[in-house]
């Protein structure tokens, strides 16, 4: 478990969509419901090469930022894409791509599959 690209965003119906149409293109990914969930999971993967996560989760949950940052210690390779709002983009600066929210499933599947090219 998990994949060559995780996804753990609030909007689980884009997540859920990426994740089909990444497969559809030969990528494996899966979607996580929470930045635990996937702390978890990425310290069993024999592989990620990218997270996408959104900069804000749930109360009590890490934040994209720093749940990059924990996958980070442990892939210093992976790619991170963060989805969040126009303010939350300085604090992602040097960490990987911004896409600000709303985005679409297609603009998520291109920079992912540009990112794995």
């Amino acid at each position: 478990m998990p994949a060559q690209v995780v996804l753990v965003l609030d909007d689980m119906a884009l997540a859920n969509q990426a994740v089909e149409e990444l497969a559809a293109q030969n990528y494996e990914a899966v979607a996580l419901p929470s930045p635990l969930v996937a702390l978890d999971a990425l310290e069993s993967a024999d592989q990620v090469e990218v997270l996408i996560t959104g900069t804000g989760h749930a109360e009590g949950q890490p934040n994209g930022v720093s749940l990059a940052l924990m996958a980070r210690s442990k892939r210093r390779d992976v790619k991170v894409i963060f989805v969040g709002t126009p303010d939350q983009a300085p604090y992602t600066e040097g960490l990987g791509t911004f896409l600000t929210s709303p985005t679409t499933v297609e603009e998520v599947v291109e920079i992912t599959v540009r990112l794995l090219s």
